[in-house]
């Protein structure tokens, strides 16, 4: 009888600790209802330029992935051209241009520039929730 009191108690306490989890504002994060941004920056780097790219990538990202609003970062590289892709998931298009204003003022905008045949493209898309 203790056994089955025991497993009941573990299992009422496990649906109720989920149904609190899955609450808006009751330890869920803030703002968890509003749809992602996604952002897609295509990058088009200079003739012998994508390894510099890639490398220089490589060093900014873990900053741009602890910024304020990133919630993911990925890089692809095109198969079938020179382009390079970021697919990047944030709380807002406000948050990522905060971002990327602060690329800019930092000059660091400015060093990929250098390595790239042409602006980078920006893409915005809000999560449909489908």
């Amino acid at each position: 009888m203790n056994l089955i009191l025991n497993r009941s108690i573990r299992i009422w306490f496990l649906t109720l600790l989920m149904a609190l989890t899955n609450s808006p504002g009751i330890f869920a994060e803030k703002g968890t209802d509003l749809p992602l941004t996604l952002v897609l920056a295509e990058l088009s780097p200079a003739e012998g330029k994508r390894a510099d790219v890639l490398k220089w990538l490589a060093g900014v990202l873990p900053e741009t992935r602890a910024y304020d609003g990133c919630k993911s970062l990925s890089v692809y590289q095109e198969m079938d051209s020179n382009k390079i892709i970021l697919v990047e998931h944030w709380e807002t298009k406000e948050k990522f241009i905060a971002y990327r204003d602060w690329r800019v003022e930092t000059g660091s905008l400015a060093a990929l520039a250098e390595m790239l045949d042409s602006d980078p493209i920006f893409r915005f898309s809000l999560d449909s929730k489908i």
